[in-house]
């Protein structure tokens, strides 16, 4: 279903919501801060979504490595844009090479990158060298995302 409504999901989020989606995203990111007043370190955000919240922990917390995850390839294609256009660099690996290539040129003209590259993650050694090739071509990692939905008998 999210892959289905991803490019209108931003939208519908903020009138469904009455725009009170900006006030839980605040909120969210204001109880991470421990009741010492200790910011996060580390920080996964399950089913980011399109990572609004993700984007918003990283605005706050610009120490803190901030991860997204999410099950919907659509959801976190829109996410990964947001991310690039915010400035990061993002590796995207996936078994459909088409939509790596179409993900990489959206983003084409954003202060980020997103850096793409085939990938089984049902094959071990193809994910290990997917790692090895994302900490080449960004120059290190901070977090990883697996967004794949396999299962096995």
């Amino acid at each position: 279903m999210f892959d289905e409504i991803a490019e209108r999901y931003d939208f519908l989020n903020r009138v469904l919501s009455m725009g009170i989606d900006h006030g839980w995203r605040r909120k969210t990111v204001q109880a991470l801060i421990d009741s010492e007043g200790t910011e996060p370190k580390r920080v996964l955000d399950l089913a980011t979504g399109t990572a609004d919240l993700a984007l918003a922990v990283a605005k706050r917390f610009p120490e803190a490595k901030v991860t997204g995850s999410d099950p919907s390839r659509n959801m976190l294609a829109i996410g990964e844009k947001k991310v690039a256009e915010a400035g990061a660099q993002v590796a995207a690996g996936d078994v459909k090479e088409d939509a790596l290539e179409a993900l990489a040129k959206e983003a084409e003209g954003s202060s980020g990158k997103i850096h793409v590259k085939k990938l089984n993650v049902a094959d071990e050694a193809e994910v290990g060298a997917f790692v090895d090739w994302a900490y080449e071509a960004m120059g290190g990692l901070n977090g990883l995302v697996n967004n794949a939905g396999i299962l096995r008998d």
